[in-house]
């Protein structure tokens, strides 16, 4: 296992020609620029640099190292560097996991107007009305109706109350009695929606 800091102290003495100017480029003392290198030289039992008191260039060993790594960590910083773009211009995709009823009911009114001020954001969603844990599965955000939230998870409230309503049919209603509490459902057929909860119980 080698040091990619004492490569990269190789590539910028490589680049600058010199273990003074290097390590004034890497706010680094020269005498520790040194010995970094001393130990890279040493893990790859091989000499990188021809140096006298005057003068410094790298040996066969050493163009053949700088000529392959210094490419790839270019290409390391070029991309570290693109990272901005997402500072400058949100962009990339969101995973959300949310139950079918919360898609319907508070997703998607609130995504129109977002997706059409955010055109490079892609959103994804997948409707579920098991438990899922969120980060397990690789989700961004996940959606629930209620409270029911699993440990160490932060929550945003992004909708009032939802408001439900009992309802029937008139034919249905001509064959059997209106119901006026609650307990009086026992005695009625109803349809429901089922919601794994996270205990592994359902909830209707």
């Amino acid at each position: 296992m080698y040091n990619f800091n004492e490569l990269n102290y190789f590539i910028t003495i490589a680049q600058a020609g010199s273990f003074v100017k290097a390590a004034k480029s890497l706010q680094i003392s020269p005498s520790a620029l040194s010995h970094s290198m001393r130990n890279l030289e040493s893990r790859l039992d091989l000499r990188l640099f021809n140096r006298t008191t005057r003068s410094m260039s790298l040996t066969e060993a050493g163009e053949q190292l700088f000529k392959q790594v210094a490419p790839l960590f270019k290409s390391i910083n070029d991309e570290v560097h693109a990272l901005a773009n997402f500072l400058e211009t949100p962009s990339g995709t969101i995973r959300i996991n949310s139950t079918s009823l919360a898609v319907e009911m508070i997703l998607y009114p609130k995504l129109r107007d977002f997706l059409t001020q955010y055109p490079q954001i892609k959103v994804e969603i997948q409707a579920d009305n098991n438990w899922v844990d969120i980060v397990e599965q690789g989700f961004d955000m996940g959606c629930r109706i209620g409270d029911d939230l699993a440990k160490d998870m932060v929550a945003v409230k992004i909708s009032e109350p939802l408001k439900m309503a009992l309802v029937a049919s008139p034919d249905y209603l001509k064959n059997t009695t209106k119901p006026k509490h609650i307990n009086d459902l026992d005695h009625h057929k109803l349809i429901g929606l089922r919601i794994s909860s996270h205990h592994g119980a359902e909830l209707s």
